[in-house]
This record gives structure tokens, C-alpha cells and sequence, in this order.
């Protein structure tokens, strides 16, 4: 991170339990996205909703979902510190790993639609921190209502600096 960027999570308490959320939910998505019967604590009424979102528009919206989410944490949590290209193609690398993974897995079926559900998650979940970063005015959720500065934090420019045509 750079010296005069604050972090998204000022304090350490709550970097590192926005850390733990992060990790927590990785391992909760890649075993619903691998296990054999990953909703088996629900008994009939799982597979009765894995039979029902399989192979439609859902399945679609459910895999896009969980990766807008997960993209979002991963760049929220690590992206200042990390790279975000790194995080997002860690998100990228995860989607296709376990969509190869559910090829030889019994019962689940990799696709490549579900494939682009999950990269088309990983942009959206981009796209949404990016649209955030830029309402906060900075690469973090520091600056003020007044769109003042804290800790580093520098405001967004005025649109018309960015718009062509239009002069300040």
C-alpha cells in the first residue's frame, strides 16, 4: 500500500476480520461448487433445490452471484495490498479450477456456461468496487461526506476534469 493511501478497513481488528470473512467464504464457495451433493444437510429439500436451479437461467444468476462477491471481497480485502489484477485473476484462476474439478467429480457437470457465469461475476464484482471506489473519492471507503480527505485519502476529480468538452 502506498504511504499516503488509507486502507478500505481502518482498523486492524476489522482488516482482520474482514481477512477471516474473505477466507471463510472461499472454502464455502468451493464446496458448493464441488462437492457431490453440497446441500446434503438439508436432506430432500437440498437436492430438491439443486435439481430445481440445475441447468437454468438460476444456476446462470447463482454462479454469477457468488462471483460478484467474491471478487468484491478479494479486491475490498487485498487489492491495495495485493494487486488487483492479482486478485482478480486469483478470482479467475478459482472459477476455472473448480469448474475442471467438477469434471471428475460424481454428479456435477462442468460447463462452459457456468465458466462464463463465473468470469462474468468476477467483472461485475470489479466493476461494482471500482463504481464504489469512485463514489468514496478514493481507493478506500475513508473520505467524508464533504468529500474532504482523511488519512491520506484524496477526493475524486469533478466531472468536468473528466468529461471532454467541459472546462472547470
Amino acid at each position: 500500500m502506498d504511504p499516503g493511501e488509507a486502507p478500505i478497513v481502518q482498523s486492524s481488528r476489522g482488516q482482520r476480520l474482514l481477512r477471516i470473512a474473505t477466507a471463510l467464504y472461499a472454502l464455502g464457495l468451493t464446496w458448493l461448487l464441488v462437492a457431490p451433493e453440497p446441500l446434503f444437510f438439508l436432506g430432500k429439500t437440498g437436492a430438491a433445490i439443486d435439481s430445481a436451479i440445475s441447468s437454468t437461467v438460476a444456476d446462470w444468476l447463482e454462479h454469477a452471484c457468488v462471483y460478484i462477491v467474491f471478487a468484491a471481497l478479494l479486491l475490498i480485502t487485498y487489492g491495495r495490498e495485493r494487486g488487483i489484477i492479482r486478485m482478480l485473476s486469483l478470482a479467475a484462476a478459482h472459477g476455472i479450477a473448480t469448474e475442471t474439478i467438477q469434471h471428475w467429480v460424481p454428479g456435477r457437470d462442468a460447463t462452459l456456461h457456468d465458466l462464463a457465469a463465473n468470469l462474468s461475476g468476477i467483472a461485475t464484482g470489479a466493476l461494482v468496487v471500482a463504481v464504489g471506489w469512485t463514489f468514496a473519492g478514493c481507493r478506500g471507503l475513508t473520505a467524508d461526506a464533504s468529500g474532504a480527505s482523511r488519512r491520506g485519502c484524496s477526493p475524486a476529480p469533478p466531472a468536468s476534469s473528466i468529461l471532454p468538452g467541459r472546462r472547470p
